[in-house]
């Protein structure tokens, strides 16, 4: 579905997933905001996203190489923006009104997540 014209009535959801999409979007704010209206008052949203910092060198290769692939996709009207930042992240779903963000750094998919970091809004 269009992540524009979410047609879904209002707390319709008691997990929401996104995954390696937001810097895919122009409004990704916007896009944010109507998830938050979809979900229980009691659910989760769970975003799974690369971030363009705290990388290894072998991990930054991999983002460099897909910011250039976001720039071909550009140069062809395909939405693609670079990566954002974790603390950008952050500030996105504090303004999509997300009470509590769990923040999980995984450097190596083979391991346990290396740091986690609970954040309460309240």
């Amino acid at each position: 579905m269009n992540a524009n014209a979410l047609a879904f009535s209002i707390e319709s959801f008691d997990l929401i997933t996104i995954s390696n999409s937001i810097h895919h979007f122009n409004n990704y704010t916007n896009i944010l905001d109507k998830m938050v209206t979809t979900l229980k008052s009691d659910g989760h949203i769970l975003i799974n996203e690369m971030v363009s910092d705290k990388q290894t060198e072998t991990q930054m290769t991999h983002v460099l190489l897909h910011h250039w692939w976001g720039e071909i996709d550009t140069e062809c009207g395909i939405v693609h923006h670079p990566t954002f930042s974790q603390q950008n992240l952050i500030e996105m779903n504090e303004h999509a009104l997300l009470k509590t963000i769990d923040v999980q750094e995984i450097t190596n998919l083979d391991e346990n997540p290396t740091d986690t970091e609970t954040i309460d809004y309240l």
